[in-house]
C-alpha cells in the first residue's frame, strides 16, 4: 500500500501559467464532443503525447474528472458533465492572490509552500484564461529571510496527528539542550514564524504546554491515542499580549525601553504589545516604549538588535541580563584586541 507522501508525489505536477492555460485548453477540446484523442490534443497544446497523459490523468485523479476514451470513437469523453474548479475573479483580486503567493515565499521550504501554491494557482484560473493577466506576480515580494528545512516525512505525521487528535511521539533536540530526548504530545497547532514552522501542544512527558520546532524533530510516530482538543488550545493568549514571535514564559511582565538615534522611527512603525504605550521625550532625544508581555528572551533579543540605541528600564531582573550580556560582548572584543 503506497503512503500519503507516495500517493501525492505519483500525482504530483507544479501548476504553472503554462500549466493551468494547457488545461483549459485540453478541457475545451474535450468538452466540444469532438472525441479528441492524445495526439490531436498534444498538436493543439504544443505538448508531447506523453506530457497528455499525464495532464489527463492529473485531471482525473487531482481535479475529479470522469474522462474516458471512447474506442468506436477513437477520442476521449467527458463521462459525465465536468467544470474545472475555477473561479470568477477579478484582475484587482487575481493581483491579491499573486501577492499572497509571493509572501509565502518565508516558508518555501515547508511542504505546505507547495499544495497552498497549487491553491492558489487554481484560484485564478478562469483570470489567466479570460483576460491573461501576467502583471502583478513579481511585483510584490518577500526579502530573502533564514528558512528552517523541514524533512517531509515530519511533517506528513504530525499534519496527520494534527487532523486527527492523535498523540505523537517524536524525538527532539531542544535550543537549550545537549542531545536527543523522547516526546509524547497532544499536538494542537502550528506555528509559522519567520520561515520557522513549530509545533504548540501539551507535551506529557512534562506534563505542561512546550514549543516544538519542526526542523529539530526526528523519528515522528503516531501513536494509537486520540485526544479531545480543548478549549483553550491557542497559542497566542500565552504569549502575555507580547507580538515576538513563537515563544512564551509562564510568568509576563511590564518592560519599559527607551530607544535613541535611529531605533526611534523604527520602533514607533509597528505594534509590539497589546497594550503598548509610546511617550516622546523630545527634549531628552528618545522614545519610551511600555508593554506587557510573556516572552522576555525574546524581548532581549529584539532591544540588542538595536545595539546602543536600545536600553531597558524595567524590570530590574530584566536590566540585570541585558547589562550581564552586554559584558560578555565586551569581553569579547576585549580578548581580540590583546
Amino acid at each position: 500500500m503506497k503512503t500519503i507522501k507516495e500517493a501525492n508525489e505519483e500525482h504530483y505536477r507544479p501548476v504553472t501559467q503554462v500549466f493551468l492555460e494547457r488545461l483549459l485548453r485540453i478541457h475545451d477540446l474535450i468538452q466540444t464532443e469532438s472525441y479528441p484523442n492524445a495526439p490531436f490534443l498534444a498538436k493543439h497544446t504544443e505538448v508531447s503525447v506523453a506530457t497528455i497523459n499525464r495532464d489527463l490523468e492529473y485531471m482525473r485523479s487531482r481535479l475529479g474528472a470522469r474522462i474516458e476514451y471512447s474506442r468506436s470513437r477513437g477520442g476521449y469523453y467527458y463521462e459525465e458533465e465536468f467544470h474545472l474548479p475555477t473561479y470568477l475573479i477579478s484582475a484587482k483580486e487575481f493581483q491579491v492572490l499573486a501577492a499572497v503567493k509571493n509572501l509565502l515565499e518565508c516558508y518555501r521550504t515547508t511542504p505546505i509552500y507547495r499544495e497552498a501554491c497549487d491553491i492558489l494557482n487554481l484560484l485564478s484560473m478562469s483570470t489567466l484564461h479570460s483576460v491573461k493577466v501576467k502583471y502583478g506576480l513579481s511585483r510584490v515580494a518577500v526579502a530573502p529571510t533564514a528558512q528552517a528545512a523541514i524533512d517531509e516525512a515530519v511533517w506528513e505525521k504530525v499534519w496527520s496527528a494534527l487532523m486527527s487528535d492523535t498523540v505523537i511521539e517524536f524525538d527532539y533536540v531542544g535550543r537549550w539542550r545537549v542531545g536527543k530526548s523522547r516526546r509524547r504530545v497532544r499536538p494542537y497547532q502550528l506555528l509559522m514564524d519567520q520561515g520557522v514552522c513549530s509545533l504548540w501542544g501539551y507535551d506529557e512527558n512534562r506534563a505542561d504546554m512546550r514549543l516544538f520546532v519542526l526542523s529539530r524533530m526526528s523519528d515522528p510516530v503516531l501513536t494509537q491515542e486520540t485526544f479531545e482538543l480543548p478549549a483553550d488550545y491557542d497559542f497566542t493568549p500565552h504569549c502575555g499580549g507580547g507580538h515576538f514571535g513563537a515563544f512564551y514564559e509562564k510568568q509576563k511582565f511590564r518592560f519599559t525601553v527607551e530607544f535613541f538615534g535611529t531605533a526611534r522611527p523604527w520602533v514607533r512603525e509597528r505594534i509590539w504589545a497589546d497594550d503598548q504605550q509610546i511617550t516622546e521625550c523630545e527634549e531628552e532625544n528618545k522614545t519610551v516604549v511600555s508593554f506587557t508581555a510573556a516572552q522576555s528572551i525574546m524581548v532581549k533579543e529584539w532591544i540588542l538588535s538595536q545595539g546602543c540605541n536600545a536600553r531597558p528600564v524595567e524590570p530590574d531582573f530584566f536590566v540585570k541580563e541585558w547589562k550581564q550580556e552586554i559584558r560578555r560582548m565586551a569581553a569579547l572584543i576585549r580578548e581580540e584586541e590583546e
